[in-house]
């Protein structure tokens, strides 16, 4: 029985992915136009003898940095044994068109949508500098991932009711939640040591170029109502969003064409530009990609990888909780 995305014209996978290329470049411009336009100040987090100020934070160091070291010998374990399982795993049974037009109308309908958004905030007059205007910006940013979501994944599901094909195959499969709990944290502190290098090597690349605070920092400097919608946010909706069409769609799509590892790659690739971090945060999260891809890959399921992208976000949540007394 011959595959589905083997009857695909062949230049049609390079023309969508020269346009999915083409709109990441442009959020991609309108973020260095944001970062050359404005900034914050980084924190003072050291004191006179080269030591952090606070006990909370010299704890949060020691631990993440023992996770970093287990995480290594988690990674090269899983290497050992997987990486030759991974190159010969067998490829999707979907059409990468099918995936690549779906995560086109979500990338768009993103786009759109928080545009949307921006008009609606000023048309009310929300301040994001104020605690009652960062929570209408956190709950509006929760409805633009919500919407995309529902524009993207509709579109997924009206196509592959004509072309016959499983859904399921972007990885919607359900794991036993032990196994996911074991591959999605597991899976983020085998991360952390790629990732910690990255942003190592990104602060000797991009020294002198200011890279500017994640949106949703703003809700943890405001009130408690604020903190709990930016962690919904944070760590259950962008990661179930995200995953969905990054590791779903796009290196679903990929993997059909491609290897693992490519393709693992190229979706981080863009993974990382989407992410308003530029340039300091481009390198750690293209890293945290990576991870997330092949865990999709190696579980069949994106539960573990939204587990482990959720378990980022909410170390990454307390963490700006800690720094910001010093900020």
């Amino acid at each position: 029985m011959e595959r589905p995305n083997e009857t695909e014209h062949p230049n049609s996978f390079g023309c969508y992915m020269l346009l999915i290329g083409f709109i990441i470049a442009i959020i991609v411009l309108l973020q260095i136009v944001g970062i050359s336009t404005g900034g914050s100040e980084s924190p003072e987090l050291i004191d006179t003898q080269g030591m952090l100020k606070s006990p909370a934070l010299k704890a949060f160091a020691a631990g993440l940095m023992f996770a970093a070291i287990a995480g290594l010998g988690i990674a090269l374990v899983f290497l050992v044994n997987h990486s030759r399982e991974l190159a010969v795993s067998p490829r999707p049974r979907i059409q990468p068109s099918v995936l690549l037009i779906s995560f086109i109308v979500f990338l768009i309908s993103f786009f759109v949508l928080s545009g949307i958004a921006g008009v609606f905030m000023i048309l009310v007059g929300a301040d994001p500098e104020t605690g009652k205007g960062v929570l209408v910006y956190v709950i509006m940013q929760i409805f633009v991932m919500i919407g995309a979501f529902a524009l993207g994944f509709l579109s997924l599901t009206g196509i592959v009711r004509m072309t016959r094909e499983d859904p399921r195959e972007i990885g919607w499969r359900l794991v036993p939640i032990l196994h996911a709990l074991v591959y999605g944290i597991g899976g983020y502190i085998a991360a952390l040591p790629f990732m910690l290098v990255a942003l190592f090597v990104s602060q000797v690349i991009f020294r002198g170029i200011e890279t500017p605070e994640h949106p949703i920092v703003r809700a943890i400097i405001e009130s408690g109502t604020a903190y709990a919608a930016a962690t919904i946010l944070a760590v259950i909706v962008a990661p179930v969003v995200e995953e969905t069409f990054f590791r779903g769609m796009l290196y679903t799509a990929l993997r059909s064409r491609l290897g693992v590892w490519w393709s693992s790659l190229i979706s981080g690739v863009f993974f990382a530009a989407v992410h308003p971090t530029l340039p300091g945060g481009f390198l750690p999260i293209l890293a945290l990609g990576v991870v997330l891809a092949i865990l999709r890959e190696k579980t069949g399921s994106l539960l573990p990888s939204i587990i482990c992208h959720g378990a980022n976000n909410a170390v990454a949540l307390v963490l700006v909780k800690l720094v910001y007394p010093f900020s």
